[in-house]
């Protein structure tokens, strides 16, 4: 059981929200399907900053801060 304050497990929903899926998102299948398929799921809104990242080297901005660019950088700067 892993609800915070009541003796019953996480819904779909609740586990779709943690994983930051839009209010709206549509999961197909079985119940646990649905749940294979948060977990296996990168959270959304880490998918979005990473290609944004990744977008901003293709392009040939430097990324903010040299730290972040020496440990996350894929290509020469």
């Amino acid at each position: 059981m892993c609800h915070p304050e009541e003796l019953r497990p996480l819904s779909v929903r609740e586990c779709a929200k943690i994983q930051t899926f839009p209010d709206d998102w549509i999961f197909c299948g079985s119940v646990t399907s649905k749940y294979k398929q948060i977990g296996n799921a990168v959270p959304v809104l880490l998918a979005n900053k990473i290609g944004n990242y990744l977008y901003d080297v293709i392009q040939g901005n430097k990324p903010k801060g040299k730290e972040i660019a020496e440990q996350l950088s894929l290509f020469p700067l």
